[in-house]
Order: structure tokens, then C-alpha cells, then sequence
């Protein structure tokens, strides 16, 4: 009876310590699960630039698109625009220096300019988001 009294409170501060902290057993649905809210462009070939500045550093960026689900018809206009797009992105990388780059500040600055420069020159939609799916720097 004792172990069972035992066993029954051990159940209970479990449960109530995977409550508390977010966490859910294998067989419930958890309600905090969210979609990713964007389709993705992926350009395949790697983003590969020299960056201005001293040092000759290259950089390698895998990147890709986000755009909202009901932009339908910005699928087509990326594809028809895709080396178009890729030209401003490598443009974009080029004029950058390695000490711009290296900290998350400057990354977000660079996310920014990439999609509003996209952006200027779309007319089916807009892009929401640029994705880093690689990101390295050689000499």
C-alpha cells in the first residue's frame, strides 16, 4: 500500500513538472505546434561572393525565400525572375565587408536589404523573409 501511495504522488510531480514546463507525453496533441507561415523559394546553388574590404574573404550563403501562402501567383514570378534575383542578392553580398557580416546585428541588417531590395521589384506579392540555410566565410 505504502509503495502504492509512493508510486501515485511520484505520477502526480511528474505530470505537474511536464506541465509547468511545456512538455507533453508522446500520445497528447500539443496546441503550441505552429506551421511554418510561409512557403519557401530555395535558390539550390550556394551564393558564393568575394566580400569587399581587405583579407579576400568569401563567402558562402545557402539562402532561401519566404513568402506568404496566399501570394499564389509569386511562385511563377520567382521562377521567371530567378537570375534576376540571384544577380541583386550576389551584388548585395560583394558590397559587404566580413566585419559587417560576422555578428547577428549585421546579419539582420543584410536579411533586411536582400527582401526589401527583392521586393522593389516584384509584382505579385511580396517576400516576408530571407532564410540563412548556410552561412561560412573562407580566405
Amino acid at each position: 500500500m505504502k509503495l502504492y501511495i509512493q508510486l501515485f504522488l511520484i505520477s502526480i510531480l511528474i505530470f505537474s513538472v511536464n506541465k509547468c514546463s511545456g512538455q507533453h507525453s508522446p500520445n497528447t496533441k500539443s496546441s503550441n505546434i505552429v506551421e511554418a507561415p510561409y512557403h519557401i523559394y530555395e535558390f539550390e546553388k550556394l551564393f558564393t561572393v568575394n566580400l569587399s574590404g581587405r583579407g579576400n574573404n568569401q563567402l558562402y550563403a545557402g539562402i532561401s525565400l519566404g513568402y506568404p501562402e496566399k501570394q499564389t501567383q509569386l511562385l511563377n514570378e520567382l521562377n521567371l525572375r530567378k537570375f534576376q534575383i540571384r544577380t541583386m542578392i550576389e551584388l548585395i553580398l560583394a558590397s559587404k565587408r566580413k566585419s559587417n557580416l560576422d555578428n547577428p546585428e549585421g546579419i539582420k541588417i543584410l536579411k533586411e536589404e536582400i527582401r526589401n531590395s527583392i521586393n522593389q521589384i516584384l509584382k505579385n506579392g511580396k517576400i516576408a523573409e530571407i532564410y540563412f540555410r548556410e552561412f561560412k566565410f573562407s580566405k
